[in-house]
């Protein structure tokens, strides 16, 4: 409140407080106005530093470098499979009974896996092209099972370019550090193919209480892959 309108409202009362004497009615003011600007200029800088400081008490190295040229295929099939029951057995069959048919291709350009529990520092390059650096190579996997009677299928297809895994499982909290460069290059094309057909089961009790499904089939076509992990190395159970 300003000094003026303090002024004002003092002034006001005590014309208000002649004319309440006289019996008159009168306003000392009817509006009051009251103007307020402001401009805040502010600046926040935010500097955050970690520190972390290890001895470790080993050390691997590692310098990976893969160059691939050309294609690459794989294939697997299973074709007519028949499971011949024991005709003495009692029907149903318990699920513990179905046998398991399993099939899979997998083609990979590159693949490096680097593994310790000790710190670790890497520098990998992998390089994957066609027998022309300029066209693309041709990385194929298929996976086929056909005919199968009175068993469950796995079928699995995988088709990769490119492929590093760091895996680093310390024992000592002061190794837990993995510092590294990865560098892929795929000029690639993948592909993956899982095919499963006529499958056939008679004479089973149980099979939808099954953990696993009776007929899996699957497909993966990737590029580059990478994967990093750091974490404490499960403890060690000395059985007697």
């Amino acid at each position: 409140m300003t000094r003026e309108l303090y002024k004002t409202l003092v002034a006001g009362s005590s014309a208000l407080a002649m004319t309440l004497a006289l019996g008159a009615s009168a306003q000392a003011f009817d509006t009051v106005q009251w103007d307020w600007e402001a401009v805040v200029t502010s600046t926040v800088t935010t500097s955050v530093t970690a520190d972390t400081v290890l001895t470790p008490t080993g050390i691997n190295q590692a310098e990976n470098l893969q160059e691939t040229f050309g294609d690459v295929s794989a294939a697997g099939s299973v074709n007519a499979v028949a499971i011949v029951l024991d005709p003495a057995a009692p029907v149903p069959y318990p699920t513990t009974e179905l046998a398991l048919v399993e099939v899979g291709g997998q083609a990979m350009g590159n693949s490096a896996s680097i593994t310790s529990d000790v710190s670790i520092q890497y520098d990998s390059l992998q390089n994957l092209s066609g027998l022309d650096p300029t066209t693309a190579a041709l990385i194929t996997a298929d996976s086929s099972a056909l005919s199968i009677a009175n068993a469950a299928v796995d079928s699995a297809a995988t088709a990769v370019g490119n492929n590093l895994t760091v895996d680093l499982a310390y024992t000592d909290p002061q190794n837990a550090i993995a510092i590294g460069n990865n560098v892929q290059n795929a000029l690639v094309a993948a592909t993956a193919t899982s095919s499963v057909d006529t499958v056939a089961i008679a004479s089973f009790e149980g099979l939808g209480t099954l953990e696993n499904p009776v007929v899996s089939s699957k497909a993966t076509a990737v590029g580059n892959n990478f994967s990093a992990k750091v974490m404490a190395a499960p403890p060690v159970v000395v059985t007697p």
